[in-house]
């Protein structure tokens, strides 16, 4: 599916984990913790490799690599992975993707709807806008859409996640604009027909990131192109 890129931007909608939140090292950890549990281990690459995909996905690739022949319950090491992860959620300060509150304050200046995309489940994902928000951003009731990944039958890089980000908000694909921060992501909202940013970090070099619309390298540089396409004119790759 292909977006319109002239069409004016009616919508922004974020990934979680490494857009709106700093937890993508939490989840590291817990797979590294849950790897250790099974009494192996295996490099950082592998580790990092995980990031964007849904956890089912990586148990499962876990299995084929360092398990075979004596795979674990992909349903359980779910389970046990998850419990590892929401136990770090509530020990460790939860800290903002330095920047995000700043561009989530101009999309709502700038009457922009707000949407919310995620391949964690339920639990996590209220647990994290609760400990996020504050003073200035009550993120339980500032997206008009929250989408997790308890609520489609395929999680990232399937489409499923935006296409029903976009049913929710009833907004057609070219006048939403995604932030995300993985190939998965970004692959899952190009699938929907959406004009993507992708935001670089250790995780993902840019080569992992080339279907996105534009690649940067902190979060308010967003802010420049959402204003362009509020204006609807046509962009490059880059800004």
């Amino acid at each position: 599916m292909v977006s319109d890129k002239s069409a004016p931007l009616r919508a922004v909608i974020l990934d979680m984990d490494g857009i709106l939140v700093d937890s993508e090292p939490l989840h590291v950890l817990a797979f590294r913790r849950f790897i250790k549990g099974l009494n192996l281990t295996c490099s950082d690459e592998f580790l990092h490799s995980f990031i964007g995909f849904s956890i089912e996905e990586n148990v499962r690739r876990i299995n084929q690599t360092l398990l075979k022949g004596r795979e674990i319950d992909p349903v359980e090491g779910v389970r046990q992975r998850d419990a590892i992860y929401l136990q770090l959620l509530h020990q460790n300060k939860l800290n903002p993707i330095p920047g995000i509150f700043e561009l989530i304050e101009f999309c709502r200046e700038q009457g922009l709807t707000l949407g919310l995309a995620s391949s964690s489940v339920r639990e996590q994902v209220d647990l994290i806008l609760s400990r996020l928000s504050n003073h200035r951003l009550d993120l339980t009731s500032l997206f008009r859409s929250v989408v997790s990944g308890d609520d489609v039958p395929n999680k990232k890089p399937a489409a499923d996640i935006y296409l029903q980000t976009l049913a929710n908000l009833n907004y057609p694909p070219g006048q939403c604009l995604a932030i995300e921060d993985s190939w998965a992501g970004v692959q899952a909202a190009k699938s929907a027909g959406l004009r993507c940013i992708a935001l670089q970090n250790q995780y993902a070099s840019a080569d992992r990131l080339e279907k996105a619309d534009f690649i940067i390298s902190a979060i308010e540089e967003a802010i420049p192109i959402i204003h362009r396409s509020i204006r609807n004119k046509h962009h490059d790759k880059n800004p």
